[in-house]
């Protein structure tokens, strides 16, 4: 199929969209690579689309596929044409309470049907909602699934989706898993443009719109019914758990407000009390509140000029070190620092330092997303802290070296290892104090117990100069011989089982309800788990995939 005659209605940075006829006469849309040498991350991205829109063709008001083919060496998604175009052209000032409703209700249906399939579609915006005899969900290009509880938090600088839309947990810095309640947040942005006439958040700057995200309210809604203001004030909550739980709730407060509406009675809204019907990913600390209290402290007090801190956690597995260690990145974002995160796996290579590189160049990830002007500051910050360090750190990072445009240099020469080895510690640390220029900066290195002696010995160096510095360690791993070597400028605490009674707020809310209602549940689980948090998570999906504990569908 040649495609040269069909129009190019969208072009992105790795995609372009275009409108065309088949040679039987049928309107056609065909979304493809703009790389003309595609990697096979591009063609996949693809294919992964074709296959989300496969298995959710049986939903109406999904974009239909018609074929996926190839075009030399890229692919072609060819779709359906749906409607006559976005809800976004359609938003020239504030809805009609009806029409309004027109659209919302069937929307949530469809949304309802996706989440179904365990997809997420994490892109929810009105320029990828079609107008039709019912409205069409289009672009699943960043769509993904949902496997069990196991949702981890993005990346420092990993954002998802259009920032104008995103939910908080989608732009990686605050910490928790990304569920199908960020749609909803999405979704909740894209009625209060429909009902204002403008969007939520308007600023043309990466920076604000993900602040505002996270930490702002946009302007109260106005000229209509009260009910409605409440309902989309639960959907762009910060907070998924004081959101609508799920759509097929949204769905039912929808349905009810467009039955009562043009009536003198007031609909009657139940939605947000309702069940979800499948289990939710547990986005809170339990039994551990008081360890997230510590380490916020620590990162409050770097913040404000009183010394970092060198904080050790110990724990068996699955206690919870890896989720109260995420919660700190609030923390961190709200006093403008930054966050890095690694570990150390089993099957490292056998190549010093490697859990804090990661960490490291998940942070020098982060800032290439950055617009030129302030990728170009930060490129300053470096040069001016690392001196005459800039080799044996550009040795160890590379992509730090790739951020500066130069290629990686050779290793410095050994004729001495220990002065090699501390100019690499001395230049670690010159890298630290840069990335706190600008607000604390938090190194945390999880599954510490299998680190390599390098990374011992670094971090010790590291935690015996932090104390004067907004800079934080926070180690964390099970018990075993690294931490035994650790010196006295760490602070150890220990990160123990959870009790009954926090294995029951744990099960409500994986559950989406209230802990009274989990109580005998709560005790078998507790029985069974000894209180380790991962292990009666577990045990919940265990009985959940066997058929043993089934929610009441739609809630």
């Amino acid at each position: 199929m040649d495609y040269k005659s069909w129009t190019e209605i969208h072009r992105g940075r790795r995609h372009v969209v275009l409108e065309g006829v088949d040679p039987d006469g049928t309107h056609r849309i065909a979304k493809t690579v703009t790389n003309p040498y595609p990697t096979a991350a591009d063609v996949n991205a693809i294919v992964r689309e074709h296959g989300v829109l496969e298995s959710l063709a049986h939903i109406g008001g999904v974009a239909r596929v018609a074929r996926l083919e190839r075009r030399g060496e890229a692919p072609v998604l060819v779709l359906e044409r749906a409607g006559h175009g976005p809800l976004s052209a359609e938003i020239d000032g504030p809805l009609s309470v009806d029409r309004f409703l027109q659209i919302a209700v069937p929307l949530a249906e469809t949304l309802a049907g996706v989440h179904d399939e365990g997809v997420i579609h994490r892109d929810i915006t009105p320029a990828n909602i079609i107008i039709d005899s019912r409205p069409v969900l289009i672009d699943f290009g960043l769509a993904t699934r949902l496997v069990g509880l196991r949702s981890k938090p993005l990346p420092v600088g990993r954002m998802v989706g259009n920032l104008a839309y995103v939910a908080p947990e989608q732009t990686g810095r605050v910490g928790i898993g990304v569920d199908t309640r960020a749609d909803l947040y999405s979704l909740g942005l894209v009625f209060y443009e429909m009902l204002s006439g403008r969007r939520a958040f308007d600023s043309q700057d990466p920076a604000t719109l993900v602040h505002s995200q996270i930490a702002r309210l946009p302007p109260p809604l106005g000229g209509v019914p009260e009910y409605l203001v409440r309902l989309v004030d639960a959907l762009i909550a910060k907070e998924p758990l004081d959101r609508y739980q799920s759509a097929w709730a949204l769905h039912a407060d929808l349905a009810a407000i467009a039955d009562a509406h043009g009536s003198a009675s007031e609909p009657k809204l139940a939605g947000r009390s309702q069940q979800p019907g499948r289990l939710l990913v547990p986005q809170h600390v339990h039994g551990h509140e008081h360890i997230v209290g510590a380490l916020a402290g620590a990162i409050e007090a770097a913040a404000h000029g009183r010394g970092g801190a060198a904080l050790l956690l110990e724990g068996p597995p699955g206690s919870g070190k890896t989720t109260i260690v995420a919660r700190t990145r609030s923390a961190v974002v709200g006093a403008g620092g930054l966050f890095a995160r690694g570990r150390f796996a089993a099957g490292d290579p056998d190549m010093p330092y490697h859990g804090v590189r990661r960490a490291l160049n998940e942070v020098i990830d982060g800032l290439t997303t950055l617009p030129d002007a302030e990728q170009d500051a930060w490129r300053a910050r470096f040069a001016e802290r690392l001196g005459g360090f800039r080799r044996p750190v550009f040795w160890l990072l590379p992509r730090l070296a790739a951020f500066f445009g130069e290629n990686r240099p050779r290793r410095p020469a050994e004729s001495d290892p220990t002065a090699a080895r501390n100019r690499v510690f001395s230049g670690v640390l010159a890298m630290l104090e840069a990335l706190a220029s600008e607000g604390p900066f938090v190194l945390a290195l999880d599954d510490f117990h299998r680190a390599d002696e390098s990374s011992i010995a670094l971090c010790e160096y590291l935690a015996e100069r932090v104390g004067s510095l907004p800079i934080v360690l926070i180690a964390s791993g099970a018990p075993g011989p690294a931490f035994g070597e650790f010196a006295r400028e760490w602070k150890r605490i220990a990160v123990s089982p959870i009790g009954r009674e926090d294995i029951e707020k744990l099960c409500a809310e994986v559950l989406g309800t209230v802990p009274e209602r989990v109580e005998s549940l709560a005790g078998h689980v507790f029985d069974r788990s000894g209180g380790n948090p991962l292990f009666a998570i577990e045990y919940i999906r265990m009985l959940h995939r066997e058929g043993h504990l089934v929610a009441a569908p739609h809630g």
